[in-house]
């Protein structure tokens, strides 16, 4: 995509660019009683915009921020001194999130009844349990007295189970 008032008019990938998006689904009837199903699927991952670098600047560097920090006297309020951290945008959707896959599996318990038929059915979602991105955060880690900037990942949905059961009549 390119717009002149983003990314100072240069190209850069759409928010949901996807250049692979795969899923294949397969069915198998054992019998007239049981059958199992399985879906696998694979994305590349989403294009998402992180910051290049933080860094902390205190009142001083911006002069149109000293007067929070003084007090109606001229004195300075110690206690309304504070940090800020200036974060250096790079270009937009400069990052690509891990790729997301996942398996899930099913198998179907069926039964004739005269009245209707029941069935039962348990499956798993996401059956190897595989951490997809959900988002990423800069976040910040102390070792030895250094402090390290570090990139971490929110996941959603580890393994799910169900168990499902219906009645046709």
């Amino acid at each position: 995509m390119e717009f002149d008032a983003l990314n100072q008019g240069r190209s850069f990938y759409a928010r949901y660019d996807r250049r692979h998006d795969i899923s294949v689904t397969g069915t198998y009837k054992i019998n007239d009683r049981i059958s199992i199903s399985g879906t696998w699927i694979y994305g590349t991952g989403n294009a998402v915009s992180l910051p290049l670098s933080e860094y902390p600047a205190t009142p001083h560097t911006f002069p149109d921020l000293q007067s929070i920090y003084y007090n109606e006297n001229s004195n300075f309020s110690p206690e309304l001194y504070m940090t800020f951290w200036v974060t250096e945008q790079g270009q937009k959707n400069n990052y690509r999130m891990k790729p997301y896959h996942r398996l899930d599996l099913g198998i179907e318990f069926r039964k004739e009844k005269k009245w209707g038929e029941s069935i039962w059915e348990v499956s798993v979602y996401n059956a190897y349990n595989r951490l997809n991105p959900f988002f990423y955060y800069n976040d910040y880690v102390t070792r030895d007295g250094t402090t390290y900037g570090v990139l971490k990942q929110i996941s959603l949905f580890p393994v799910i189970p169900s168990v499902t059961w219906s009645f046709r009549f």
